[in-house]
Formats: C-alpha cells, structure tokens, sequence
C-alpha cells in the first residue's frame, strides 16, 4: 500500500469509520455495506498536518460519503476500481486508468465508492492557490476558482499530476521528516501552477490576456533572484514580487530569450552546484543530502536528471570524490 508508513486509522467498525470521515474528512458516511475478507475493512494512510496533506484509502466497504463545503480544493486519484463523484447533480466517474476529479472548494458533493476500492487524494489550502493564481495574472482575485471537471482532452495535463502525486507518495515512505516537507512543498508548488496554466477554471480568462513584456531591467532582476534563490522551490508570488510584472509574463518572456522556463534553468544550476558538492574532498554529505540540500524533491527525478546532463549517476560521481586530506 501507498503511504505505509503513515498509518492514521484502520477498522472494522463502521462506527468509527463513521466518526473518521466526520473529523479529517468533513464528510458524513450516509450507507456503507462491509464485504468480509482478511485484514481491516478500512484503512487510511496519510500525512494530514503536512504543506500538502495526502491520503490514500484502502476499503472492503461499499459508501457513500456526502461532504460538506470545505475551504480547500481535493484532488483524488483512483488505483482499484472506479468511483463516482456527484457535484451540482452532474455524475463524474473516476477510474484507475482516468486521470481522476478535481472536488472543488465551497462545493457540497457525494463520492460513492464500490467495496474494495482505493484511492490516493490530496487537498490545496485555497488561501495558496488564490496567491499563486494572483502572482500568475497580477489580478486581485475575488470570488472562488471553480474548476471544469478533466476531459479526455485534458489526459496529458492530468496524467502529469497523476503520476507526480504517485511518485511523491512512493518516495515519501522512504525519507525523512526533513525531505518529506521539501518534497511536498515543492510538489504543492508544481501542482497548483498546474493547475492554474493549464486547468479549466473560472478566472482561466485572466491568464490569456496580453501584458506588456518586462524590460531588461526587470529580466535582470528575475535572473538575479533565481541565481541567488537556486535551492529552493520556484517561488511565482517572488518572481512577480521582484519583477513588478505577473508570474504568467516572465514565464512567457524567460522561454523567449533563454529558451528554457524557469524551472529547467533553476535544474542547470542546481545540478552543477550538486556535481561540486559530490566531489567535494571536505564533504561528508551523501547523495540522499545533496540532492536535497540543492532543492531537488525527488531522488528519482534528480537521479534521472543528472544522468541525462553528466552521463553517469550520482553515486558514480560520488565515488570519484577525492580523499579529504589528514
């Protein structure tokens, strides 16, 4: 299973599965049916206090959960067998092989899941997202982001988000409480940007709109910002904060003159300052460190990068550092 290490809550009492929906998941179990079977009826794995609280649920019962409005945005992923989500009398279902459904803030909904269902879900705190979307487009935003439900068109997108949620709750079983937190952080970031870029949603119209390019002087100053924020998380309310133009603008005008985005140039550097620390004869830290100490989330993802810009691994490397002198 997903998350083991994190377990909140397994059951066979479909009371207390009951009071659990109720206090982490602001939803009220309204029928459930229990199919026998070995181990617990309900099991839910999760980080719930974290940057980006995640779930995932393992269920021999068949539910039906009504939810009340919430203050954030749930994104819920199936991995065995399909369930439904009733949003404004319009029916979405989701399956293993679907890239999932967005339940949205302010929304009352019902999931209905079949017995022996799973599920991976996270939520975005709202607060964020309306910051994020305001740096993208330099608007004031006002009034809730509803999102379209994903289509078929939307595959590529979502499949993205899909399998960096599932790669992140793979990873996050293994790692410390230190890199747990910059992993999520940094996923919490790349999700909602997402999310927003390219999402279906009420304020969408706001990001198509043409603004003036940013001169050289506040290029420069987004440059600076990056070389001097290398480590840490792409920051989109900073870059427009330095700028005085939206975050969705220097994205645009950054891949015009440099010909990669942000992201990708943040990766060059980070990698290069990663190579240096491995083969540094006064270091002592291991590929598990460096690779977060240079603000990468994923081990996977810095391994794979960094084959792909020095031609071997990380580890390869680390083997040639030089012996620090007695």
């Amino acid at each position: 299973m997903l998350l083991d290490r994190f377990t909140l809550f397994e059951s066979n009492d479909l009371e207390q599965v009951t009071e659990f929906f109720e206090a982490i998941a602001s939803g009220r179990l309204q029928s459930a049916s229990v199919i026998e079977g070995p181990g617990h009826a309900f099991r839910c794995n999760g980080l719930p206090w974290t940057e980006l609280p995640m779930f995932y649920l393992a269920s021999r019962l068949s539910t039906s959960v009504d939810y009340a409005p919430v203050d954030y945005i749930r994104l819920v992923f199936q991995t065995l067998k399909a369930s439904t989500l009733v949003l404004d009398g319009q029916a979405v279902e989701s399956t293993p092989q679907s890239a999932g459904y967005i339940m949205p803030e302010g929304s009352s909904a019902t999931e209905i899941h079949p017995d022996g269902h799973r599920s991976l879900a996270v939520r975005i705190d709202v607060p964020f997202l309306k910051r994020q979307l305001q740096a993208l487009c330099g608007n004031e935003i006002t009034g809730p982001v509803r999102f379209e439900q994903p289509s078929n068109s939307d595959r590529q997108f979502l499949q993205f988000l899909r399998s960096s949620v599932f790669q992140a709750a793979l990873e996050l079983d293994s790692l410390d409480a230190a890199f747990q937190a910059v992993l999520l952080g940094d996923l919490k970031s790349t999700l909602v940007t997402r999310l927003l870029l390219y999402g279906r949603h009420s304020h969408s119209h706001l990001l198509d709109r043409t603004s003036k390019a940013p001169n050289r002087a506040e290029m420069d100053r987004v440059e600076e910002y990056l070389s001097a924020n290398w480590n840490k998380p792409l920051d989109l309310e900073a870059l427009a904060a330095v700028s005085g133009v939206s975050a969705r603008t220097i994205l645009r005008r950054f891949h015009e003159v440099h010909g990669v985005t942000p992201r990708a140039y943040l990766r060059r550097i980070r990698l290069e300052r990663a190579r240096d620390m491995l083969l540094d004869r006064y270091s002592e830290e291991t590929v598990v460190s460096i690779a977060f100490a240079c603000g990468f989330s994923s081990l996977g993802h810095f391994a794979e990068q960094y084959l792909r810009k020095f031609g071997e691994l990380p580890s390869a490397t680390l083997k040639r550092r030089p012996m620090s002198p007695r």
